[in-house]
């Protein structure tokens, strides 16, 4: 009956990324908000002073007592990106503001204004609350109920229950707001994740395709950004024969014996380890933190699996295997291309070592 307030889309793993990528989303505007409340906050200097009639200079300590606070924000924010503890503290000063505020009141002569900054307030955890968990923002944006109680206690506002049933409205208000707008986010969310992974996998075998390698290579270069590269080997592996299939058996069997092979690759690697669908009939594997001797082991093992596989009709595959020297890609992946047909015009159905031939 709520699952449209509650959404399920999201398994338990998956919601702190989620929260992760919604922060990153809007992280300069939460942080802007933030700046600019604080600001507000010390602007309110010249309201100050025409509550008074002219300018009261000790009306300055109150209102920038925000200031170290803001700088401490500032620090932080540009040196952390979690969610969770950006979240806090951008809240929190918003709370302090509420302080600096109520610390201003206290000397005003008089303390009507005060309504007015507090429905300001809400708006401003409103928009906060846009960048931040729901859950968070809920709890976070609670505290103003809190601040008004404690703050009664030695400021007895004229107008206090008026003040509680303003705030309690626009509170559940905010918050039903938020969550209506963090449920189109999750939409959103799963949606461009779907649109993601079509992007890197190849629709028919479900193996990556060559889109994978825009996320492991180093930005502006053809380098890969995996690990220590002495420890990376590469597999290039053709389909013996692929074209007679095709011609013999059509291009439906074909795209069945592609399955099968993708399907005996992904039981015979790690999940560390990448495999691409490269051309019609071949697919590259990279290898990382592995040594030679267990990359022609997996090499082999991938063929036998392909030969045993029962395919119809059966299929067998050459494989070239390279070792990746830390510079351009392209020089591995043509070491493991001479290989492979080093393999298949010495008799097909076999693993070669580029260092070998």
């Amino acid at each position: 009956m709520f699952t449209w307030f509650f959404p399920s889309k999201l398994n338990s793993n998956e919601w702190s990324k989620f929260y992760q990528t919604k922060y990153e989303y809007h992280k300069n505007a939460y942080h802007w908000i933030v700046v600019l409340i604080c600001l507000a906050e010390v602007s309110y200097f010249v309201s100050d002073c025409q509550t008074f009639g002219y300018i009261a200079w000790h009306m300055l300590i109150p209102r920038c007592a925000i200031i170290p606070l803001l700088s401490a924000y500032e620090f932080y924010w540009r040196r952390h990106d979690n969610y969770f503890w950006n979240t806090i503290f951008g809240f929190l000063l918003m709370h302090a503001c509420m302080w600096c505020t109520i610390w201003a009141v206290y000397n005003l002569p008089d303390r009507n204004f005060v309504r007015e900054g507090f429905i300001v307030m809400h708006f401003g955890f409103l928009a906060l609350g846009l960048a931040v968990p729901y859950y968070m923002s809920t709890m976070l944006h609670a505290i103003i109920l809190l601040d008004i109680i404690l703050s009664n206690q030695f400021m007895h506002y004229e107008y206090y229950t008026m003040m509680v049933s303003l705030a309690v409205p626009i509170y559940i208000g905010t918050v039903l707001l938020q969550k209506i707008l963090e449920n189109n986010y999750v939409d959103h969310y799963i949606d461009h994740k779907k649109l993601e992974e079509l992007s890197i996998h190849d629709q028919l075998t479900k193996v990556y395709n060559r889109n994978i390698l825009h996320s492991i290579l180093v930005p502006q270069t053809n380098k890969l950004a995996l690990t220590e590269e002495k420890s990376i080997w590469f597999l290039l592996m053709d389909i013996d024969f692929f074209k007679k299939v095709n011609d013999t058996y059509g291009h439906e069997s074909g795209d069945q014996i592609l399955t099968t092979i993708a399907q005996c690759i992904q039981a015979n690697v790690r999940e560390q380890d990448f495999c691409l669908r490269w051309g019609g009939e071949e697919f590259v594997i990279i290898l990382q933190n592995i040594t030679r001797d267990e990359a022609l082991s997996t090499a082999e093992r991938i063929r036998r699996a392909v030969e045993q596989s029962g395919a119809k009709p059966p299929v067998t595959v050459s494989v070239g295997v390279s070792h990746y020297q830390g510079h351009d890609y392209h020089q591995a992946i043509n070491d493991a291309d001479k290989a492979m047909y080093y393999a298949k015009h010495n008799g097909r159905n076999q693993v070669v070592c580029y260092d070998k031939i």
